[in-house]
């Protein structure tokens, strides 16, 4: 591919069949090659909107995907610190004065955490979803760690970052759990 489609940053603005087609081909094709080249440079300066479309589009592709790392680390970023536009340069800056957290509180955080594939239930929103991914990481100045979860909400067509209190169990998921300890 020669030229990246241009699809508009808004998801309604892609509501007609050219464009879902241009947002596909971007999600499908460019996305990832932009991530495998620049990492997480390639997010640089998108919108809380743009990644939360990017990824739910990103969980309907086949087979692995390592670029889905980068759209949740930059996602629950986003929603830890209150920004609606990603940049690489603060995330980075604020990821080297924050200490991992502990990995024996992290184990046991995981064994009672939600589970991917759970169906939850957003409060104070008429949303549910599902949990796609886990993100243990730790508050300052609070040392210990805490859950965030990326639910995607197909209503929205959106996967979006919650903390545990802003989610309610619908149906536990059988099957095993996986976690993604971020350095945040």
């Amino acid at each position: 591919m020669l030229v990246e489609p241009n699809a508009g940053e808004d998801p309604q603005s892609n509501a007609h069949p050219v464009g879902r087609l241009f947002m596909a081909l971007s999600t499908a094709l460019c996305l990832p090659a932009a991530a495998a080249q620049n990492g997480p440079l390639a997010l640089d300066g998108l919108s809380r909107a743009e990644l939360e479309h990017l990824l739910h589009r990103a969980h309907g592709l086949p087979g692995p995907a390592p670029h889905r790392r980068l759209l949740v680390e930059a996602l629950v970023h986003l929603r830890r610190t209150g920004r609606n536009r990603y940049r690489f340069g603060f995330h980075a800056s604020v990821a080297r004065y924050e200490a991992p957290p502990d990995p024996v509180a992290v184990r046991h955080l995981v064994r009672v955490a939600l589970a991917p594939a759970t169906r939850v239930r957003i409060l104070g929103e008429p949303h549910h979803g599902t949990v796609r991914h886990l993100v243990v990481s730790a508050d300052p100045p609070d040392a210990r760690p805490a859950p965030w979860y990326v639910v995607a909400v197909d209503a929205l067509e959106r996967c979006r970052a919650h903390g545990s209190d802003e989610l309610e169990l619908r149906s536990q998921a059988p099957g095993l759990r996986s976690v993604r300890t971020a350095r945040r």
